[in-house]
């Protein structure tokens, strides 16, 4: 583990910035389990972890997610912030959402492990075997299978 001393000056939707000033653990090659009783709920992998003293956050690098659902779900992100009182999880950067036959790609992706749901705002395109679905803002309901495309939404089917 190495240590050293880090802060975060500005979170936007596009990047995580570090600021030397607080104290922080980085890990490489990490791995987080989320269980209720003996069920696991959720997987998360990530290339690297920075994990400021408060131990209240983490921020991820290459990352990836996995919902134990059914139907199973996996997340990809290049950055990420996980908030762990609250187990909600923030994907940056080239997300890749894929269940079933479907692909969800999109450039922010927000998952709350409490609620069960993922949410954008961004920029949407849903991608299966015979269709396509490109939008703006989505929400999800994973356990009952519920997506909403929020607005501009245009689709195509294929036969």
């Amino acid at each position: 583990m190495v240590i050293g001393t880090i802060i975060m000056l500005n979170y936007d939707d596009r990047k995580i910035e570090l600021n030397p000033s607080y104290k922080t653990s980085s890990m490489k090659n990490v791995t987080w389990i989320e269980k209720e009783d003996s069920r696991i709920r959720w997987e998360m992998t990530a290339d690297r972890a920075t994990i400021p003293m408060d131990n209240k956050e983490i921020f991820l690098n290459n990352l990836h997610l996995e919902i134990q659902n059914e139907p199973r779900i996996s997340i990809y992100g290049k950055e990420g912030h996980y908030n762990i009182a609250e187990k909600k999880v923030t994907l940056k950067d080239s997300v890749k959402l894929t269940t079933k036959d479907s692909v969800f790609i999109t450039d922010t992706l927000n998952y709350d492990g409490k609620a069960d749901l993922v949410s954008t705002d961004s920029t949407v395109r849903l991608t299966g075997s015979n269709l396509q679905i490109d939008g703006i803002g989505l929400t999800a309901q994973l356990k009952n299978e519920i997506v909403r495309i929020k607005k501009n939404v245009t689709a195509v089917f294929y036969r």
